[in-house]
């Protein structure tokens, strides 16, 4: 799963606390509160052991570690 940070913090600087606290308020939403929206790929570019919506089959997938895409629904 992927979560786009709505601020940029450069790595090691700890002085912007606002951002920083905004980030993990961000991350709290999406994981406990809000509905996610999965990426969408190719089966092709899409890594194994992954959750995604395929824009091969038009459907939410999971490609396990051998490779193989499983359809969810």
């Amino acid at each position: 799963m992927s979560i786009a940070l709505p601020f940029y913090i450069a790595e090691g600087d700890l002085t912007n606390t606002d951002k920083i606290r905004g980030n993990f308020e961000h991350i709290q939403d999406q994981l406990n509160n809000k509905a996610f929206t999965p990426a969408s790929l190719a089966d092709a570019n899409a890594p194994n052991n992954s959750i995604y919506y395929s824009t091969t089959a038009s459907k939410l997938v999971y490609k396990n570690s051998a490779g193989v895409v499983n359809n969810l629904y």
